[in-house]
């Protein structure tokens, strides 16, 4: 059984150009310095992790 045709509408209203992209201030912000706070929050987040890291290959190394 073959399938009728295919209609295709086409509008004769131009397209309006695509919006401009905002910019939210979220991760991955282009073209803006980072604040003292994120750069602060940053270096926070990796000393954290950076402890974190050598606390638990401590346990480790304690543990065997």
């Amino acid at each position: 059984m073959r399938p009728g045709p295919i209609s295709v509408r086409i509008s004769s209203r131009p397209v309006p150009p695509p919006a401009p992209e905002t910019c939210t201030g979220g991760i991955g912000r282009s073209g803006e310095e980072a604040s003292p706070m994120t750069e602060l929050l940053w270096a926070v987040g990796f000393i954290a992790v950076f402890l974190g890291v050598a606390l638990a290959l401590r346990g480790l190394a304690r543990w065997r």
